[in-house]
């Protein structure tokens, strides 16, 4: 945690660059799986990111906006705008 909390930015930018150019496969593997976590030396660093993105969610639209946010028409290009900023 102590890791993930001091290399946010390095992490989100990391993701970004892998949800452009690996599989659906090597995403999970690298990001969500126990045997993953070569890129930083930590597993498991996606579901860190996806507690601050909707921890930025709740921040920006409520808790009830987040937890739709989702079903919003242009949901996956603010994901993609709030990992590269």
């Amino acid at each position: 945690m102590s890791f993930a909390e001091a290399n946010k930015q390095d992490v989100k930018l990391g993701f970004a660059k892998d949800l452009a150019t690996c599989t659906p496969q090597d995403i999970y593997r690298e990001w969500f799986s126990i045997n993953g976590g070569e890129k930083f030396g930590h597993s498991r660093l996606g579901y860190f990111l996806g507690d601050m993105l909707f921890q930025h969610q709740i921040s920006q639209l409520g808790e009830m906006g987040a937890i739709v946010a989702w079903k919003d028409q242009h949901f996956e290009e603010k994901v993609n705008s709030w990992l590269c900023y």
